[in-house]
């Protein structure tokens, strides 16, 4: 499995300033995602060629073992000031 490149941004967050890619979660929701996979991680994303962006897919801890891709891990968990801008 070829590892896909996003559209890459800087969270905002003076404290933090990390890489990050903007997904749509699969309840139609905008979140920051960590550019870089995780071993920790446990979003899958994947092209949606309509809407021209990733789109974050959880993956069932069960199912992680089975995935044989790169996981991301939301920016939430990972951000200096993860509440600074969250809505």
């Amino acid at each position: 499995m070829t590892e896909q490149t996003w559209p890459v941004s800087q969270c905002s967050a003076p404290e933090c300033q990390a890489p990050i890619v903007w997904a749509r979660t699969e309840q139609g929701k905008n979140t920051p995602v960590d550019a870089q996979p995780s071993p920790a991680g446990v979003w899958l994303l994947e092209r949606n060629v309509r809407l021209d962006q990733p789109v974050a897919t959880y993956v069932a801890k069960a199912e992680r073992a089975a995935h044989d891709g790169p996981l991301h891990t939301t920016h939430w968990a990972t951000c200096a000031k993860p509440n600074r801008y969250r809505r």
